[in-house]
């Protein structure tokens, strides 16, 4: 298993093609329709590897998710993919902490490249955590 990573997009359809092709590649997928049913997993389900999460659904946005991840398990790495791509939507996504920021459509091999860095990022993120405990940093 290449990771655990968290799916949550609101369009099923959307959601079902990414947890079966990243099922396919190696990943455990948990997959989520919601910012809050995203947020209640992280809380219950986790921890997760990477969180892949789409930019634009109803009630809370994947910006919302994001800010919540970046504040409570900074570790915790947040690919933004959204349809409505621009500049502007990448750089408010990285400035708020985002490992990546992919635009739809895309290419199911660019997502789990995404991931697999993100979860290698995770884990190094994790073991110099452990390596400062150890020395009191």
């Amino acid at each position: 298993m290449l990771g655990r990573v968290l799916v949550v997009d609101d369009d099923v359809e959307s959601c079902e093609m990414l947890e079966e092709g990243l099922r396919l590649r190696g990943f455990a997928v948990h997959a989520r329709q919601s910012v809050d049913d995203a947020l209640r997993a992280i809380g219950t389900e986790g921890p997760f590897d990477a969180v892949l999460t789409d930019l634009r659904m109803p009630q809370r946005t994947g910006l919302d998710l994001l800010r919540h991840v970046v504040a409570t398990e900074p570790a915790l790495p947040v690919i933004v993919v959204t349809a409505f791509g621009s500049i502007d939507m990448a750089v408010q996504a990285v400035r708020l902490g985002a490992h990546d920021f992919i635009t739809k459509p895309f290419d199911l091999d660019v997502i789990a490249i995404a991931l697999e860095r993100a979860v290698q990022y995770r884990s190094m993120r994790l073991a110099i955590d452990r390596l400062r405990a150890r020395t009191g940093e």
